[in-house]
């Protein structure tokens, strides 16, 4: 054998190993089994997104969608992490994770360091329950990424319905704000009403005050 075809059967070995480990890294675990492991307890709430992610078929095989909350600043920090696997299942699993840790925050390595800062904190299998939270927690530029980039089909969505659940959720912000401003109106009048009552009275006002008692006592 000659240097030459050599190399070339050592290269195509290399890529052959590197295919099958792609294959091997990019099978997801199906729901079943999966349905199976949130039964038995093993994924469960409150677990890192580390040990979920190895457990349904590792980060080549899963859908990561990050979230940023709502009411803070854009920062990665303040993020959550919609994970799934790819699935013709009408009942496909949905992990929310939630950033509790920053120790891995500026590490962009290929094998997804970052992820190692992530709680699970809920689980849903119904689309339209897991979308309804997701836009509530989320950021506006969120949810405009949401409905303008993601693909909704992967998350067993449409456009439409997506469009009517953030308007509900923007129809009951609104009368949120709507009454806070209400309370706080409130209050404002009832500080403005308690400092009116505590102005001391000059000498004057006292003067004419107890004139006024004298005259009626006098009647």
């Amino acid at each position: 054998m000659n240097i030459k075809n050599y190399k070339v059967k050592k290269i195509s070995l290399v890529f052959l190993i590197f295919f099958l480990f792609s294959a091997a890294c990019s099978n997801p675990i199906d729901q079943t089994k999966q349905n199976e492991l949130v039964q038995s307890n093993q994924i469960r709430i409150g677990m890192g997104c580390r040990t979920l992610t190895e457990m349904i078929g590792g980060y080549r095989a899963i859908t990561y969608l990050y979230l940023e909350k709502k009411n803070l600043p854009q920062n990665l920090a303040n993020s959550y992490l919609l994970m799934s696997t790819a699935s013709k299942s009408a009942n496909k699993n949905f992990f929310l994770c939630e950033r509790k840790r920053i120790d891995n925050i500026r590490i962009r390595q290929r094998i997804k360091k970052h992820i190692y800062d992530y709680d699970l904190i809920k689980i849903y299998k119904d689309p339209n329950d897991m979308i309804r939270y997701v836009l509530s927690v989320s950021s506006a530029y969120t949810r405009m990424h949401i409905l303008s980039r993601v693909n909704l089909i992967d998350y067993n969505l449409s456009r439409p319905e997506v469009n009517v659940i953030l308007d509900e959720i923007v129809v009951k912000e609104r009368k949120l704000l709507d009454e806070e401003a209400k309370r706080a109106e409130k209050i404002l009048k009832e500080e403005i009403k308690k400092e009116k009552l505590n102005v001391p009275e000059d000498e004057d006002q006292k003067i004419l005050r107890k004139k006024i008692l004298e005259e009626i006592n006098n009647q």
